[in-house]
């Protein structure tokens, strides 16, 4: 009996420790998942990650969530694991918060309670996940908007490689529109930080990101470049519909007064995300795009394939 369970305990040191191994969030969710999935094989869980800019909860990992979580998941931002009840058959649903240095970011439903040694399991796991995830977190985010950073970028863009191929190899599914790579430019950022000074420029960056992060969707992804400059990756749309996004996202920060310096602009350079060039081209490409938008007299949205290349 004591060497099930030291066998027991061994596989569970093991699957432990590979979340300290993990280097990658999309990869520590995946481990997350598995391992809890290994630790309770007879329990239907849901994990969800908490967006606290639009203080809401979306099921991780495309996993279908059921329709009443969001009833009680609110309960979890008092940071205590809860008990619930549920409609499923057994009743009862854990609620179990995912927090690392006071901040709030994700939460585990698990149908059933749990036994005791199991409960004291599920926090050793649920304590070593949230710690992975908040310096994994941390490190993909730009300090000051708290956008994702340049290496996230890189990052994102290689997934989406990744998952052109996929798509490229399922020859019979029907095709849906593709990426949008677009790269923001706030004019005359200079003269803000040379006329107001570097702190209200930093005011009017933060204030820029949280105007992004209302005006694109969840399953779009917001990128701090560089200095005044930010990307956005456009989940299936085509170029009609980017450039009827950006343009409305242009006219929202030329409407907005921001602190001291009132109203600002911006222009902003888009391209088809194109899985056959390098992600410095597409880059590129946007940049050409918002080169002439600049050039045009600024305040504007320009589509690299509307440019007359040939592309």
């Amino acid at each position: 009996m004591n060497q099930a369970v030291d066998y027991q305990t061994s596989c569970h040191h093991d699957l432990l420790l590979r979340l300290t191994q993990v280097r990658d969030l999309g990869v520590l969710n995946q481990t997350f998942v598995s391992i809890v999935g290994t630790i309770f094989p007879d329990r239907e869980f849901r994990l969800y990650d908490y967006n606290r800019q639009q203080r809401c909860w979306q099921p991780a990992l495309g996993l279908h969530e059921w329709s009443d979580d969001y009833d009680v998941l609110d309960l979890l931002l008092k940071r205590e694991p809860l008990i619930v009840p549920a409609a499923q058959a057994d009743g009862y649903r854990n609620l179990y918060p995912v927090v690392s240095e006071h901040e709030l970011l994700a939460g585990l439903v698990i149908v059933g309670a749990p036994e005791p040694i199991e409960r004291r399991m599920l926090r050793v796991l649920l304590d070593l996940y949230a710690n992975q995830y908040f310096i994994l977190s941390r490190s993909k985010r730009d300090g000051l908007t708290d956008l994702l950073n340049r290496q996230a970028l890189n990052e994102r863009l290689q997934s989406i490689y990744r998952e052109k191929d996929i798509q490229a190899r399922r020859a019979d599914e029907p095709q849906t529109p593709g990426w949008q790579v677009a790269l923001l430019d706030i004019d005359h950022f200079k003269h803000i930080n040379d006329g107001y000074g570097h702190l209200c420029g930093d005011e009017v960056l933060v204030r820029f990101a949280g105007i992004m992060h209302e005006s694109f969707r969840d399953n779009d992804h917001l990128f701090r470049y560089g200095g005044e400059e930010f990307v956005v990756l456009i989940k299936n749309v085509d170029d009609d519909t980017a450039q009827l996004v950006l343009d409305r996202f242009r006219e929202r920060i030329a409407a907005t007064s921001f602190p001291r310096v009132g109203n600002i602009s911006v222009s902003i350079g888009h391209t088809r995300f194109n899985a056959a060039l390098p992600p410095n081209v597409n880059i590129g490409r946007a940049d050409e795009a918002l080169y002439a938008a600049k050039g045009s007299g600024r305040n504007q949205v320009f589509c690299y394939e509307r440019l007359g290349y040939n592309c």
